[in-house]
């Protein structure tokens, strides 16, 4: 696993402590690069945030594999409307041919992801992504 830079050990670390009460049910696992994982005791599916420095990108997804993909896709795409709705965003709705994986992502695009005073803005929209999706 690649080493973690100074910029995003610091970004998930800040997550951490903002998220502590807001996300105790959902398990994360210790961030990797660019992005950290939240399990939700689901086979096949978990979410995930990351962060594209280079393109001042937050993104929130859930990912769909395995075995089950397209029945779990094909339950969630029946409610796009009403996800859609939820989420009060146009998520991009992925299901790949070529991959045992869906996705149902939404982006946040910020003017410099690297400014921590916009942190709590950003880690308050992953907290409400993940809300919606864990409900």
């Amino acid at each position: 696993m690649a080493q973690l830079s100074d910029f995003h050990r610091d970004y998930w670390n800040a997550f951490q402590a903002f998220a502590q009460a807001d996300m105790a049910r959902l398990p994360r696992s210790l961030p990797s690069y660019s992005y950290m994982i939240f399990r939700l005791g689901i086979g096949g599916a978990h979410l995930a945030a990351s962060v594209l420095v280079s393109k001042n990108l937050v993104t929130f997804y859930l990912l769909i594999e395995g075995k089950n993909r397209d029945e779990m896709y094909h339950h969630l795409s029946a409610h796009q409307s009403e996800i859609d709705t939820e989420l009060r965003e146009t998520p991009v709705w992925n299901k790949s041919g070529t991959s045992n994986r869906a996705r149902v992502t939404v982006e946040l695009n910020v003017d410099d992801l690297e400014n921590r005073y916009n942190w709590p803005r950003q880690h308050g929209w992953i907290i409400e992504k993940a809300k919606i999706f864990d409900s």
